[in-house]
Formats: C-alpha cells, structure tokens, sequence
C-alpha cells in the first residue's frame, strides 16, 4: 500500500500558475530588471545567459540536443542573421530564423544572452526541421542501399537508370552514382512529366498548323507562333503542360508563359495564369 498514494493532502498542492509565462513577458521583465541595473546590467545578461543555456538542454530531447550540440546548427543561423551574413537559399529553418529575429529584435550587452533567447524560442521549430533533415537522411540511405543492390535507380514511372558504379572502390565513381541514386527518382520524373506534355502538344499540332515547336530548354520549351495566334497557343500549352501526369502526383503544376521576338527578349505574359 502506497500511503502517499494523495501526497497533495500531505504536502499541499505546487502552484504553477506563476511559471505559465509568455517569452513576451520575459523580455518585458528582463528588460526593465536591466534598466534598474543601469551599469551593472551586464550581470544580468550573464546570469540570463546561464539560465537559457540549461533551458536549451532541457527543453530539446535527446537526439535532437545532440545533434544541435555537434552541429551547432540552429545556433550559427541566428549568428549569421544577427550578423547579416545569412543565406538562406534552399534552407526552410534559415527563413523561419531570420523572421523571427527581424520581427523580435533584442538589445543586450552580451551576444550569447540574444543567441540562448533566440535558440530557446525557435527551438520547437529546429526540432521539426532537424526531425524532417533525419527522416531524409534515413530515407536517402535506403535509397542508396537498394540501388545498391538492383545497380539501377527509376522514375516514379518506371523508366530505368543502370548505375554499375554504385558498387566501384573508387570513391568518386561511386559517390557519383549514389547522387545519380538520389537525383533521378527526382529529376528524371519531371522529365517524364515534360515528355508526357510534349506527347499532348505533339498529337495536337495537325489542327494547329501555325504552331510550330522549335526547341526545349531543360523544363522550357520554345515555339515559333504568329502574332494574332498567341492567346490560343498559350491556353494550348499550358493545358497540355498542367495536365496531371499519373494518378499519385499531388503537387499542381503551373505553366508559365514568355512572348517576344528574340529568345533574350522574351517578357512574361500576364493574364495567362
């Protein structure tokens, strides 16, 4: 029998309300605990500093604690935000980073008391980014370890890539083939996708005489058309190229549409969306 089975009639209830705070709040306090300290409010962003360090431990779990302590991912984001030396080109977490930090700028003595609040703020945004970073990682590896195995890669509609160097001792043959692994199930299907519109618009220019394709440019194609025909060319095309490919994409395809009398002076066409 478990006789503080009700402890709380024994001890009495924790009250907790106190600790239910906004990060808002915090900086409202902290802020103004500061201005009382005038000089000496360096010590304040020491002890703060402190503090958010021992928060970050506690409040990101473990394998993601240990990544962001290797790494130091999430950390030299806000650094190279805060020093305005971000790119953010092809980086989610980097965008999310640099809102924040544009829309909650703080004013303390010490770089690392800003860097340990930024990082306790975002942190439940890192943990989903740096979880979707591990699930492609394991997804990657399973990719490269069956192409290892078959020594080919696909497309989504089947159209096969060999890769015989997926198991070479050189180093750079087989790297080679393990982005070729990755890359082909991506770029290979949207070169299916362009083929399969080029078929539609193929099977349609013998009503359509005056269309006449002249070249494709990775995902653009180019078209000599007449001048009073535009308008029927461009809703063509673009129907043709919109058009779902296979029964499990999901993603909308959006055409866009360019005019002019030269390759290097075409201007994009409004109206055509």
């Amino acid at each position: 029998m478990n006789q503080f089975w009700n402890y709380e009639h024994i001890f009495g209830r924790a009250e907790i309300a106190h600790l239910e705070r906004t990060m808002k709040e915090f900086y409202e306090l902290a802020a103004t605990v500061r201005r009382k300290l005038g000089k000496q409010s360096y010590l304040l962003d020491e002890y703060i500093s402190k503090i958010l360090e021992g928060m970050n431990k506690t409040l990101l779990s473990e394998a993601v604690d240990a990544g962001f302590m290797a790494s130091s991912e999430l950390q030299k984001l806000c650094i190279s935000v805060m020093d305005g030396k971000t790119d953010c080109t092809d980086n989610s977490m980097c965008e999310k980073v640099k809102e924040y930090i544009d829309s909650h700028r703080l004013n303390y003595q010490e770089q690392a008391t800003t860097l340990d609040l930024y990082c306790v703020a975002l942190h439940s945004g890192f943990i989903e980014y740096a979880t979707d970073q591990y699930r492609q990682r394991q997804k990657d590896a399973q990719t490269k370890k069956r192409v290892g195995f078959r020594k080919y890669t696909e497309t989504w509609l089947g159209r096969r890539r060999a890769l015989q160097g997926i198991t070479s001792t050189n180093w750079n043959v087989k790297a080679f083939a393990q982005r070729c692994a990755l890359n082909t199930p991506i770029q290979g299907t949207a070169a299916d996708i362009l083929k399969l519109a080029l078929g539609r618009i193929v099977r349609g220019l013998p009503e359509r005489p005056w269309l006449c394709p002249l070249m494709q440019i990775h995902d653009e194609l180019v078209f000599e058309i007449p001048e009073n025909e535009i308008k029927n060319a461009v809703a063509f095309i673009k129907d043709c190229m919109e058009m779902k490919p296979f029964d499990a994409f999901s993603m909308p395809i959006i055409a866009e549409a360019s005019v002019g009398y030269r390759f290097g002076e075409m201007k994009e066409l409004d109206g055509y969306e």
